[in-house]
């Protein structure tokens, strides 16, 4: 039998084991990190459908179940210039302005993680907003952004953007995202006006047009089985690049510097090396009209080929050409009606042109008015342009010193070449980034009195 004196001392050891267990948990509850607190199950945590830019880098973005809020990770806003602290009762959230951030990895450990409501509310340029956590990670709502910087959203490219900094900074950013936006709503324009008139997409007999929006992915990007089969080719210098010419009287032998008409740039030769394509902004700009040209001409009728329909694309003047063709076999006849190529121009100046054809062609399937027929098609457009958009005309809107251009020396059909304002010139560019659609609308109607008074003296 235990004693009574024993008995105590088991119930005060008891006792003892329970205080300090119960002391202990305190503790460590006391020195949770606040980002770890859980004051209530919010939802689970998925990868947003939506796409989030930041200063046009991408950024990871989450959707917690049950909410409408996009929201993002403190710890990924970090490397953008944004700075989070924990006062203790609060977070706020701030912009330093220091940003150096590549796109970000997607945390994969978050999707399907449980959010939680955090305990403390989050400041943001002296709003209030709710925000959760989710072990380590705090998950801030876009909204929250907005306290700090400008946004604008796209439905068509499913895009949120977010452009924090100066006013150089904030237009600079959001210059590129116009002109993404105004690209997914030509495309999806024209994909909705397509499908929704089948006579327009099934009619063998609408007239071809091939728009060619020009360059597109620097070559320094492109690997070599890329460039292979984007129709580039190496010449015996191991040089990567295209012919300038077919041989004379074919549009499928590459003259190989001999047997053609012999065109070529002044101290120049018919080598024409892939480098000469690479463009840093002008590819968007090319790519975002030629789409709103696109929308246009089919809701008139006509079925459009395009060359290139994004900016991850860079195929030879080669390939491009061959789209003049049906099912791009070029042993057939060609079946479109002109190749129109959409290009911006750089180099000091301003106002939009043509670039003009003078002389001798003598590829495949052209007419003996190759030459005069494509100077009208040219002139047609960007009269179109001039008078329908706020670009001035260049000039006397001829460029009359490169008609030795690859693509009218291996086009099979009327060929009309277009530089479109200045790109690296501010008002240009403005015009460039707001207009594109009327643009493209431009662009429509120049090639549809060109081939309605082809038809009618036909």
């Amino acid at each position: 039998m235990i004693s009574k004196k024993t008995f105590k001392i088991i119930i005060t050891a008891a006792l003892s084991v329970i205080i300090l267990f119960e002391l202990g948990y305190i503790v460590r509850q006391s020195m949770q990190s606040p980002e770890t607190e859980h004051s209530g199950i919010a939802g689970t945590i998925a990868a947003a459908d939506k796409t989030v830019k930041i200063n046009n880098e991408d950024i990871p973005a989450y959707t917690i179940s049950g909410m409408d809020n996009i929201f993002l990770s403190a710890t990924d806003l970090e490397p953008f210039g944004f700075v989070f602290t924990d006062s203790g009762t609060s977070y706020s959230l701030s912009y330093g302005g220091e940003y150096s951030a590549d796109a970000t990895a997607f945390e994969a450990s978050l999707n399907g993680a449980a959010a939680y409501t955090a305990s403390k509310p989050l400041d943001a340029n002296g709003s209030e907003f709710t925000c959760y956590t989710s072990d380590d990670t705090v998950l801030i709502p876009d909204s929250a952004l907005n306290q700090l910087g400008s946004a604008m959203s796209s439905d068509a490219s499913n895009t949120i953007y977010f452009a924090f900094g100066s006013d150089e900074e904030i237009k600079a950013s959001f210059d590129i995202s116009s002109r993404e936006i105004a690209a997914a709503e030509n495309a999806l324009a024209a994909a909705s006006t397509q499908g929704s008139d089948m006579s327009i997409a099934s009619d063998t007999s609408a007239p071809v047009i091939v728009l060619d929006p020009g360059h597109g992915k620097s070559s320094s990007l492109m690997d070599d089985d890329e460039k292979r089969s984007s129709g580039w080719v190496q010449n015996s210098s191991g040089e990567w690049g295209e012919w300038r010419h077919y041989k004379t009287d074919s549009s499928t032998e590459d003259c190989e510097s001999s047997g053609c008409s012999g065109r070529a740039p002044e101290n120049g030769s018919c080598w024409y090396p892939i480098e000469n394509g690479d463009r840093a902004t002008e590819p968007e700009i090319n790519l975002s009209n030629a789409l709103a040209a696109q929308k246009y001409l089919e809701s008139m009728g006509y079925t459009v080929r395009l060359t290139r329909t994004t900016n991850d694309e860079n195929p030879s003047i080669t390939r491009r050409l061959s789209y003049c063709y049906p099912g791009n076999d070029t042993s057939q006849d060609a079946d479109a009606e002109m190749f129109v190529c959409i290009h911006s121009n750089a180099g000091g100046g301003s106002g939009s042109a043509y670039i003009s054809l003078d002389g001798l062609y003598d590829q495949r399937g052209i007419t003996d008015t190759y030459a005069d027929d494509s100077n009208r098609l040219g002139r047609y457009i960007n009269d179109c342009i001039v008078s329908e958009t706020s670009l001035s005309r260049s000039g006397n809107g001829i460029i009359s010193f490169e008609p030795e251009l690859i693509a009218f020396c291996k086009s099979p059909v009327p060929c009309g070449y277009l530089e479109i304002g200045f790109f690296d010139d501010p008002s240009d560019l403005e015009i460039l980034n707001s207009e594109s659609d009327s643009i493209g609308k431009a662009i429509a109607d120049g090639i549809n009195t060109y081939y309605t008074e082809l038809q009618n003296n036909g």
